[in-house]
């Protein structure tokens, strides 16, 4: 695979040594995911200069190290005429490949006037584009990034530019990727570059029918684990997605100067082939998704019966799934919403785990849970932010405490869809102190406070980010300023690996180190992601088999007895 969008993640390349530390290190991170070659973008610096020796650093080592790969010539338009002769110099004398343009770094988006000298030198030199682009909803950008490139400003680019090459940067990094596809599917000089935080199922094949396999280019935007194993994972034939793997070359300019030969290509697609081929198969291991749903989602069509969802477990070898009314989220009557699933998955009982739903602003909720105990359910979820109430208040507290006194787990959830791209008629509660799909700090801090308060209670915990080994510390008994704080919470913690800070290998032997195995469970949060995007996760994991064993399905059975 060659990843068309990996940022420099080095300090400092003043050195051979320092090159040659950073080479090392970019080789293991790509040998894992199985990458071959990275379009490099250095990170311009704060003024002309700077970012000329920049760009100089990088010729360097891909000069020492050219199986490294490519640069782009990352820089600021607002540079003027030094910008372009810059641009020019790098492209004609150092090989680079062409111009990456971010909007949120020089507050302007692609097409601005401004930027117009280097598309128009890109455009003569007949080197591609590639610019950050997103397609938030206009609530969002408004009030995060006024300056951000939409797809609406790549199309003003392709229709002054028809000959110059344009790489529409990551389809998931958040937004609207459905619009964006429909947006780009006219424009044959766009490609769209699949990488992205943003896993949903479906982007990748969505955007394979409307723009052709030839038109997508693989990325990871440097979420190397995620991004590989939604190229891996994608319902795609081995030999489309070895196109998508390779079709970033075609665009490579013939002048850069390790540019591979047709004869090697080849052999190598072949060889993708064949690596793609071994994902056909059903994994052979135990596997449990912990936060999985049945049921619709309003904004978009998913696999959400029960049947769609055997059908995605049985093709990805996954055995059972804790699965969760996904109407529950939306539903005003979430009793009722918890009753549906009960009829829905009657019969799969033994892979379709009932996890009930409690909604505890609702008066007569602990009667709807002893009722959904008595349909089966084996734990309860949460939904804070859908539901109307905080970590901190005492109807969260009182519904832990509650589901511990009845020996039922609790998965706390927060948000199922990135908020980059929500319906502007949805917000839920908190979403304006919210950053993406993540708790933010004051929740994490309530969410320690519930977990002290309430020590009996096993939980698996969602979308924790960073703040898992913060979470494990704080709620276990620990020395205060010389005082023993006797508060803790003493019953299990779990953290669903999806949701998790893991790209690099150095972030998975951090978890591996602060959390521990014993505190990870699977999760793909069917049916919204890609399988193979998280289940990368367990994969890269730096444990051993049974350790892994534990973290696909052991913890979280031994969870529920």
């Amino acid at each position: 695979m060659i990843d068309c969008h990996q940022h420099i993640r080095a300090e400092d390349l003043s050195t051979a040594a320092k090159r040659q530390e950073y080479a090392d290190w970019t080789r293991r991170e790509m040998e894992r995911v199985g990458i071959e070659r990275f379009a490099l973008m250095p990170y311009p610096g704060d003024d002309l200069e700077e970012t000329v020796e920049q760009n100089e650093r990088t010729t360097r080592l891909l000069e020492e190290h050219p199986d490294l790969g490519y640069a782009w010539v990352y820089i600021d338009p607002e540079w003027g005429e030094g910008a372009v002769e810059e641009f020019r110099r790098a492209v004609e004398a150092d090989g680079f490949v062409g111009f990456k343009h971010h909007s949120n770094r020089f507050h302007h988006p692609l097409s601005d006037p401004v930027v117009d000298p280097l598309l128009e030198a890109a455009d003569e030199m007949d080197v591609p584009v590639i610019s950050h682009v997103t397609q938030r909803t206009r609530e969002h950008r408004e009030e995060i990034a006024p300056y951000e490139t939409q797809t609406e400003h790549v199309r003003e680019v392709a229709d002054r530019y028809p000959d110059l090459d344009l790489i529409s940067g990551h389809i998931g990094a958040g937004g609207d990727w459905e619009r964006r596809v429909r947006n780009l599917t006219d424009l044959e000089n766009v490609y769209l570059d699949i990488s992205g935080s943003d896993c949903e199922q479906g982007q990748v094949e969505t955007a394979a029918e409307s723009l052709g396999v030839d038109r997508l280019v693989f990325g990871t935007d440097g979420w190397l684990f995620p991004d590989t194993g939604k190229l891996m994972g994608c319902d795609l034939t081995p030999e489309e997605k070895a196109e998508i793997a390779y079709n970033f070359e075609s665009l490579v300019p013939e002048s850069t100067p390790n540019k591979l030969e047709t004869n090697d290509l080849e052999e190598r697609k072949v060889a993708a082939i064949e690596r793609f081929e071994r994902f056909e198969s059903p994994r052979e291991e135990t596997i449990v998704d912990a936060n999985a749903f049945v049921g619709n989602w309003p904004y978009r069509d998913v696999e959400g019966s029960p049947e769609e969802l055997l059908a995605r477990m049985d093709a990805e070898g996954i055995d059972k799934a804790l699965v969760s009314s996904l109407d529950a989220a939306h539903m005003r009557n979430v009793p009722k919403a918890n009753l549906q699933l009960f009829d829905r998955i009657d019969g799969h009982e033994d892979r379709l785990i009932p996890v009930a739903t409690v909604d505890p602003t609702y008066s007569k909720w602990r009667e709807n849970v002893d009722e959904c105990i008595d349909r089966g359910a084996k734990a309860v979820k949460m939904l804070p932010l859908y539901h109307g109430y905080a970590l901190d208040e005492d109807p969260a507290r009182e519904l832990v405490t509650a589901a511990g006194e009845r020996d039922l787990p609790v998965v706390v959830c927060s948000v199922l869809e990135d908020l980059r791209k929500q319906h502007p008629t949805h917000k839920p509660v908190g979403s304006e102190e919210m950053f993406r799909d993540r708790w933010n700090d004051d929740q994490i801090d309530a969410l320690i406070d519930l977990l002290t308060e309430c020590p009996e209670t096993d939980v698996i915990l969602d979308n924790c980010w960073a703040s898992a080994p913060r979470i494990l510390e704080e709620t276990r008994s620990r020395i205060d300023h010389h005082w023993l704080r006797n508060e803790s919470h003493d019953a299990e913690i779990l953290f669903n690996i999806d949701g998790l800070f893991i790209y690099y290998d150095v972030q998975a032997e951090a978890v591996a180190r602060d959390v521990g195995a014993d505190h990870l469970a699977f999760s793909a949060q069917l049916p919204f992601s890609v399988v193979q995007s998280y289940y990368n996760y367990v994969e890269y994991l730096p444990v051993d088999e049974e350790a892994k064993d534990r973290v696909r399905a052991g913890n979280v059975l031994d969870l529920l007895g």
